[in-house]
């Protein structure tokens, strides 16, 4: 019945947020990016000279960085059903040194992807949009 891996003291506490963290991932999709919620409380878990970490998310799972309390938050994620409705979408979950974490859209869904317009980049002349209905020379 135990566990063979053992978790992190972060985990349960990480654990207990995840019904907010999922409702900052959607405030990100839907605004790009969302309120802040107070975390301040991770303090008594530990002690550390900052707070601040990173945390990306995708359905494919998650990258952290910044301390055991942000690879803690990315292994909740990895273990917990929230990931799998990302649906091509990539989010930073960040705790600012004010113990702030919010979350923010860092890669779209595909299709918004696709309706971006093409650009052309030529040596020393400006970026400008590919014009699809001009005839280009061979």
């Amino acid at each position: 019945m135990g566990h063979s891996k053992v978790g992190s003291k972060y985990d349960r506490y990480w654990r207990l947020k995840l019904d907010e963290i999922q409702k900052l991932l959607d405030e990100a999709k839907n605004f790009g990016t969302s309120r802040e919620i107070d975390v301040s409380d991770l303090t008594r878990l530990g002690k550390r000279r900052s707070w601040y970490g990173a945390v990306v998310v995708s359905e494919f799972g998650t990258k952290s960085s910044y301390g055991a309390h942000m690879n803690s938050l990315g292994s909740v994620l990895n273990t917990s059903d929230l990931l799998k409705s990302l649906e091509n979408e990539t989010f930073r979950l960040t705790v600012s040194r004010m113990l702030k974490l919010h979350a923010e859209l860092v890669s779209p869904q595909i299709d918004k992807v696709i309706s971006k317009p093409k650009l052309r980049v030529t040596e020393g002349k400006p970026v400008e949009p590919i014009r699809t209905n001009v005839r280009t020379r061979a």
